[in-house]
Formats: structure tokens, C-alpha cells, sequence
């Protein structure tokens, strides 16, 4: 029931496809270069970013433009919280970021992409939580907490609340009961029609550098594996040789060794690639 400005994907996994298994043709979508395909022609309009730290990222915004960055640190609430930050907002609001599981392992909320999932209990950890002296969690959302504290650390400008009534302690957060949110809000604006008006300015002809890019790259990816897969069958024609060699087998042999030794030269070429 809820209907977002902005919606946030900085994972390729098909798993997120479930997250969008509802109407978005409405709704824009901040994304980094990993994101799931099928996901993207659902909505009005798309935003791109480069992911730090991304290799891929680091190579597509060599093209075109320049991309904006979106921070990564595990979980893509931070990917969001920063993309709020670089939007403008003072006051970053987050609504259930428990980072946490219920005593009986249930890791998510109902509905979400890992409804129905659950861990054992015994493997899990304990940090100190939000409304009680400890909760479960795992060593891999203990690891995003302290990513997620630290990002927090070096915004001192920018007020964090987090609005649960339950999971883990996130230190720099001030904690809010969800029944209280009226009373944070600003001053009224449509978020949606600056973001929509933002979109609607961009120059598609930006993109054609980048486009014509990974047309190149994808021909040069397929000479790759054409290369890879002849070197696979010649090397294999030999390793049957040395299993029942004869002795007509040299001159056939040598051919096939210099077949993988050009493929060898041009996969160094293509390395970049």
C-alpha cells in the first residue's frame, strides 16, 4: 500500500524480481549498474548511477557523462540513505531497518523477497537491540551495521532517525516510535514532481557515447568466447593424443598447439575486455 517517489536496486540477483511483482509504470527507479533486467522496463523512468567500488561502474563512467555515485555498503537501505543525503535532506528518516531476526530465526518481513526464510538460532549472534537488551542477528548484518554506523559517523550534518519498534541498535540513530512520524514532518513538497521534472531534463543523446561502448564490447566479449571455446577443443583434441598417441600424431599435434597459442595472444589483447 505504499507508493514511493523513488525506489532503490543496487542488486542483479533474479530475487528481486518478486520485490516488483506490482504496478511501477508509475514509478522511477534509482539503480546502479547491477540491477535485475526484467525490472527495468516496469517503470516511468530510470536513474543510473555508478556504484562505488564497482569495477564495471568504474569502466562505464569512462564513457558519456559523467554518473553520479551511489554508496555501497551492504545493504541497500544505506544505498537509499544517501541518495536522500545527495538530494537534499537534512532529516533521513528510516522505517523499520532492524537488521535484526525474530528469537525463532525469521529473518524478514512477511512479503518480502525472503518471506518464509529462517535461520537456527544457535548460528546467529547477539548485539544490543533497539527496545530490549539484545537481539539475534547474523555475523553477515552485523557486518552491515558497522558499515551503516560508520556512513552515519561521517554525515555529523545530517540528523538519522530510525522508526521501529523493534531490532538492532544502530549507533548515531535517534530512535522513533512509527505512531510519532507526524510530528518530524517538514515542510510539505512533492518530492515526486521534483524527481519527475529532474528526469524529464536529461538529453537521451548523453547516452548514445555509452551505448555505442557496449555495442563494441559486446562483439569483442563474443570473439572472446569463440576464442575460449576453439582453445577448449584443441586442447582437448590433445589431451586425447597423449591418451592414445600414434605416430602420424606430430604434425596434427603442432597444429594444434599453435591454435590455442593465437588464441592465448589474442585473450591477452582483449584482457581489458
Amino acid at each position: 500500500g505504499i507508493r514511493p517517489d523513488l525506489v532503490v536496486s543496487v542488486d542483479a540477483s533474479h530475487l528481486t524480481g518478486k520485490q516488483f511483482e506490482t504496478a511501477c509504470d508509475d514509478l522511477f527507479l534509482a539503480c546502479s549498474s547491477l540491477a535485475y533486467p526484467p525490472i527495468l522496463s516496469q517503470f516511468r523512468g530510470l536513474f543510473s548511477g555508478s556504484l562505488a567500488a564497482n569495477p564495471i561502474s568504474e569502466w562505464l563512467n569512462t564513457f558519456g557523462a559523467p554518473k553520479g555515485t551511489i554508496t555501497a555498503a551492504g545493504t541497500v537501505t544505506t544505498s537509499a540513505i544517501d541518495l536522500a543525503i545527495q538530494m537534499g535532506c537534512s532529516t533521513v528518516i528510516c522505517v523499520g531497518a532492524d537488521l535484526s531476526f525474530k528469537d525463532n530465526g525469521v529473518t524478514h518481513a512477511d512479503h518480502s523477497m525472503y518471506h518464509g526464510s529462517r535461520l537456527d538460532p544457535a548460528r546467529l549472534i547477539k548485539v544490543p537491540g533497539n527496545h530490549q537488551p539484545e537481539v539475534f542477528t547474523s555475523e553477515q548484518f552485523k557486518c552491515y551495521i558497522d558499515l551503516l554506523e560508520d556512513y552515519i559517523k561521517a554525515h555529523p550534518e545530517t540528523r538519522f532517525i530510525n522508526a521501529t519498534r523493534s531490532g538492532a541498535r544502530i549507533q548515531g540513530m535517534e530512535l522513533a516510535d512509527p505512531s510519532l512520524l507526524g510530528r518530524l514532518e517538514g515542510k510539505p513538497f512533492s518530492a515526486y514532481d521534483a524527481i519527475a521534472e529532474l528526469h524529464a531534463s536529461f538529453d537521451e543523446n548523453a547516452a548514445e557515447p555509452l551505448r555505442e561502448q557496449l555495442a563494441e564490447t559486446v562483439e569483442q566479449l563474443r570473439e572472446i568466447m569463440a576464442d575460449a571455446q576453439s582453445a577448449a577443443m584443441f586442447c582437448n583434441q590433445l589431451i586425447m593424443m597423449l591418451r592414445m598417441p600414434r605416430m602420424d600424431d606430430e604434425a596434427l599435434a603442432r597444429n594444434y598447439l599453435n591454435t590455442p597459442q593465437q588464441n592465448a595472444r589474442r585473450l591477452t589483447e582483449a584482457r581489458k575486455c
